[in-house]
């Protein structure tokens, strides 16, 4: 299983890094622009409105950048024998679902495994939770077949 685990780490790993890449050619193209400016002054907002929002979306995207490089940092494969951060678990219901829980997760599809932040509402139900424990989630039991 730590082979599977691996091979979805490096599966998201890339997701990340064309997530990173895409989010920072937008804000490069948005700084070539020089139509922005820097930090808010609400003297400033009605003149300058256009100007205004480009800096605010420049300062949301670099806090997307940083939020990117900081998940791709903590992406590391770790054992664990409990839900939480770093966790592969298997979860058995009305179907079998596989979910890799790792900061940065945003419900994306890897490999069969559905990638879940561990601020999720999921990743949050299933916490500390071990195989063989049920969860009821959004009224529906499911049974945990397997933490890697």
């Amino acid at each position: 299983m730590r082979e599977r685990k691996a091979r979805l780490v490096e599966g998201f790993r890339g997701v990340l890094r064309a997530r990173l890449a895409a989010v920072s050619a937008e804000l490069d193209a948005l700084e070539r622009s020089g139509r922005f400016e820097g930090p808010v002054c609400p003297a400033v907002v009605e003149e300058h409105r256009s100007a205004v929002e480009q800096g605010i979306l420049a300062d949301g995207l670099r806090r997307r950048v940083e939020g990117l490089r900081e998940a791709l940092r903590g992406l590391i494969l770790v054992d664990r024998d409990v839900v939480g951060p770093g966790a592969l678990v298997r979860i058995e219901g009305a179907q079998t679902r596989w979910l890799l829980i790792v900061e940065g997760g945003e419900g994306d599809a890897v490999e069969g495994a559905l990638v879940l932040s561990p601020a999720a509402p999921l990743a949050l139900a299933l916490r500390d939770l071990e195989e063989g424990d049920e969860v009821l989630f959004r009224g529906q039991t499911e049974e945990i077949t397997g933490v890697w």
